[in-house]
């Protein structure tokens, strides 16, 4: 019993460490995003693209993934084994070596080791998490849907890897190496990593960890996870606006939201008590957007205005992702800076809309890009004291 209570002390460290580290890499996101909002009120000798970089890695990989992989393993698992453990150090190894070295040389030689370090051990601790949930044990937690959403998310990261491989081949069979990122072949295995990643691996951890006691049919899981993979037509869209992709992407989308209706339906109460109305109404809005976004003008929109792709970008990992991590550690939604939070949210996605709404009006460039970086500011310090006050140490003090 002794030895037991040893290694659930040990590995309640490795949780709080892996917390903190995620913690630090939203710090240095947040604030590197930060920067770039300044850069567009007073441009500053640097390389925005290479800063860019920086900030998406971090964030998607450094926050959303570590804090998710981390819930997941909490909830159902409660122990690591120690390849597992050596998979977390190197995962981290891999999001700060990114983060030194992108602003630098973007993607060059040491930034794209370092993403492949990552790679290869996400795609091995998904496969460790495919096999936990094979185990006895992860039933006393876990359900038959919730094996079946970990096991949807794992692979999905399995198959979201084959976009960089596939850049990789691009890269070493091109004698114009310079010139291949504007080509379609290597814009689409950049959004296929990226749509697999926050549209797969990212969406059914959420699933997991949100539903593991609603009433779930194994039909209507597979039909949502078929519907993921039919929106991968949006990223199409980007490359090639025919109409084909469109209704593909239409079906895919309609699929989605009707069973994601229907899961709100059989379990309201479950949905809203565990992350809040907020959460799900964020979430109804990002599947009624995909049904919207699968058809001109919104799509070309998208694929046209930068900022209403980015509004769209931080609406799911700010909106959506976020507070649902918050959620899951435990976050009261009373607690004042988080409604504070959501009115700030709301502000910078109008803002970042507001050009292309007003452009037949007089628009003051200088002055928008200047509300943006106060906005975005303030978003920046409570989304980091929020998160801050969720540290396992914070609470000691």
């Amino acid at each position: 019993m002794k030895d037991s209570a040893a290694l659930v002390n040990r590995d309640t460290r490795v949780a709080a460490w892996w917390w903190i580290v995620s913690i630090i890499f939203l710090f240095c996101g947040a604030v590197i995003g930060l920067g770039l909002r300044f850069y567009f009120v007073k441009p500053m000798p640097v390389r925005f693209q290479y800063w860019l970089h920086a900030h998406s890695h971090v964030m998607l990989l450094g926050w959303v993934f570590n804090a998710l992989f981390l819930l997941v393993y909490q909830q159902f698992f409660r122990v690591f084994s120690r390849i597992e453990k050596i998979c977390i150090g190197l995962l981290q190894v891999g999001v700060l070596g990114m983060l030194i070295s992108f602003p630098f040389q973007g993607y060059g030689p040491v930034s794209i080791v370092f993403s492949a370090l990552h790679l290869t051990v996400a795609d091995v601790l998904a496969i460790l998490l495919w096999i936990r949930t094979k185990s006895p044990a992860f039933f006393v937690v876990g359900s038959e849907h919730t094996r079946r959403f970990l096991k949807m998310g794992a692979f999905f990261q399995l198959l979201s890897s084959l976009g960089p491989f596939m850049l990789a081949h691009l890269m070493a069979g091109s004698n114009h190496a310079s010139g291949i990122e504007h080509t379609a072949l290597y814009q689409l295995s950049i959004f296929f990593y990226l749509h697999f990643l926050y549209n797969g691996l990212f969406f059914y951890l959420v699933l997991a960890l949100w539903l593991p006691s609603a009433i779930i049919t194994r039909s209507s899981q597979y039909l949502m996870a078929l519907g993921t993979v039919l929106i991968f037509a949006h990223a199409i869209l980007y490359v090639d606006e025919r109409w084909l992709w469109s209704w593909v992407a239409a079906i895919g989308s309609i699929l989605q939201l009707s069973v994601w209706l229907t899961w709100m339906h059989q379990n309201f109460d479950v949905l809203r008590r565990k992350a809040g109305l907020i959460l799900l109404a964020a979430v109804t809005v990002k599947l009624i957007l995909q049904v919207g976004g699968s058809f001109p003008p919104l799509s070309h929109l998208v694929v046209t205005q930068r900022f209403w792709l980015m509004a769209y970008l931080h609406f799911l990992f700010l909106g959506i992702y976020t507070p649902f991590i918050w959620a899951m550690k435990g976050l009261s939604r009373r607690f004042l800076p988080y409604g504070l939070y959501w009115l700030m949210l709301l502000g910078t996605e109008g803002l970042l809309l507001s050009p292309y709404l007003f452009r037949k009006t007089t628009f003051n460039a200088e002055a928008w890009y200047a509300c943006i970086f106060a906005v975005y500011a303030g978003l920046v310090v409570l989304l980091l004291c929020i998160t801050y006050r969720l540290s396992p140490y914070r609470r000691h003090e």
